[in-house]
């Protein structure tokens, strides 16, 4: 959070030294992404997988479904399938197929999300979070795809009960949904909405390229001066 690359080295070697090793890789791969870093992160990801593939199926499973959700936030659109397939070939339990099929959702791949959809659904059928908005968002970025951003709103409603969880990824896409209606005041709200919370998911990406969507919120209605800020601020966070 404080941007200390030498405190954050001194972390990353200590743990290199322990077992299990991978997590300092974890940790390295949250950090690049966070900063844009697209392809270092999925170098550190998959030094982790190297070794969890091996010695934790569950733990491999994890970190091959997020690295299907960084393809899907960076719009790498092409390598979800694949990956969101090995993923679930390690395991199958909730957060895994969670994050699987908001990746495929994002990406406007209906058919392979609805059926982790569907299976979600059978086998955690009084699930609060996953009823409440881990289905919701799903349908939403679908809807989303689709051009629907009425729909992808109201779908997100009950979402607002739990605001706290989803990765942000709840305010972003109903965020999204307000641009493609041509609101660009509410959509700039929802963006603000994750900046302001940065303690939520402090290395989340989505709050990387909240400031992206803000500074197109604000271009949306003609406030010039704080959408070049909110770019600017963008382009100083991913300046490398």
């Amino acid at each position: 959070v404080n941007g200390d690359a030498t405190g954050m080295k001194e972390q990353v070697d200590w743990a290199s030294s322990k077992s299990p090793g991978y997590l300092a890789n974890v940790w390295q791969a949250h950090a690049a992404e966070f900063y844009g870093k697209f392809a270092e992160a999925n170098q550190f990801t998959d030094k982790a997988v190297d070794w969890a593939q091996y010695n934790n199926r569950d733990a491999a499973a994890q970190l091959i479904s997020q690295q299907a959700m960084r393809a899907a936030t960076f719009r790498d659109c092409g390598k979800v399938s694949a990956l969101t397939s090995r993923a679930l070939s390690f395991s199958r339990d909730l957060s895994n197929l969670h994050y699987s099929a908001n990746a495929l959702a994002a990406c406007g791949q209906a058919a392979a999300a609805q059926s982790l959809v569907d299976e979600m659904q059978k086998r955690f059928p009084q699930d609060t979070l996953l009823t409440s908005v881990t289905i919701p968002l799903i349908r939403a970025q679908l809807e989303l795809a689709r051009g629907n951003g009425a729909r992808a709103v109201e779908l997100l409603q009950s979402a607002d009960n739990y605001k706290v969880y989803g990765d942000y990824w709840p305010q972003y896409v109903r965020a999204q949904a307000y641009a493609k209606q041509g609101n660009g005041l509410q959509a700039a709200n929802e963006f603000k909405n994750i900046l302001d919370n940065r303690g939520w998911y402090p290395l989340s990406p989505v709050w990387s390229l909240a400031h992206l969507g803000l500074a197109r919120a604000y271009a949306l209605v003609g406030d010039n001066g704080n959408a070049r800020k909110a770019y600017q601020d963008f382009f100083d966070l991913w300046k490398n």
